[in-house]
């Protein structure tokens, strides 16, 4: 049953009106639909530090864990009726076969409360997990938005990952850098969740006024609070 939308004024947490929506952003990585009562999350990227390790870069593999680590923290504070993991889920093809015997039974943990839980495939993950809790999906429509891995063609507003959008600041000779929200008119472009993920940094040239036209704010996620910020 969706749940209506409740003013949000801490710092960790933002209430916005992406294209006429309540969405609330949330400084861990993720997007509460309220509407539809949905849970977005982007990039988790699982399996990104074996894939690397096995090609012999000296490059830890705790990843995953971190990353349903956070991803059972967000869920159990929302309890959402579905969950959209929104693409990139799984570093590659064969991430899924790599997953520990306890990640698979943390990550089955994690989601046995979920009435819906929806994989959108990736550039990385093209094709729906075999064996896991869930459905997948190639983009899904949810309170008037489309979401999706990439950018789709799409009458309305959408809400996407691919892009790990980061800023990095100056702010009193200190220098700031964290993963962020980029909210543009018709277009919202999620921070990747993932432990072990890099990020583009957003600024006024490309690929970015291509996604979201002329105006545009970010959300920097810093010190586990949000910071709205304009260029």
């Amino acid at each position: 049953m969706p749940r209506p939308a409740e003013a949000v004024s801490d710092r960790t947490r933002s209430q916005i009106a992406f294209a006429g929506v309540p969405l609330v952003l949330d400084a861990r990585g993720g997007a509460y639909l309220p509407e539809a009562d949905t849970l977005i999350v982007s990039d988790l990227h699982l399996e990104k530090g074996s894939y690397y390790a096995a090609r012999g870069v000296p490059v830890p593999v705790c990843d995953t864990r971190e990353t349903l680590r956070r991803l059972a923290e967000i869920v159990a504070a929302y309890s959402p009726a579905r969950v959209v993991c929104l693409g990139d889920s799984f570093h590659d093809r064969s991430a899924r076969g790599r997953l520990s015997s306890a990640d698979q039974a943390g990550l089955a943990d994690i989601a046995k409360d979920i009435s819906d839980w929806v994989w959108v495939n990736g550039n990385h993950d093209p094709e729906p997990p075999d064996g896991l809790t869930g459905r997948g999906a190639a983009r899904l429509d949810l309170a008037g938005l489309t979401l999706a891995h990439q950018p789709v063609e799409a009458p309305g507003a959408q809400i996407i990952g691919h892009y790990h959008p980061k800023l990095k600041l100056r702010l009193k000779g200190h220098k700031i850098t964290g993963p962020c929200f980029v909210a543009g008119a018709k277009r919202l472009v999620m921070p990747a969740f993932g432990a072990f993920t890099g990020g583009l940094r957003v600024t006024r040239d490309a690929p970015w006024p291509d996604l979201l036209g002329t105006d545009w704010r970010q959300y920097l996620i810093f010190n586990d609070q949000l910071w709205p910020v304009s260029l």
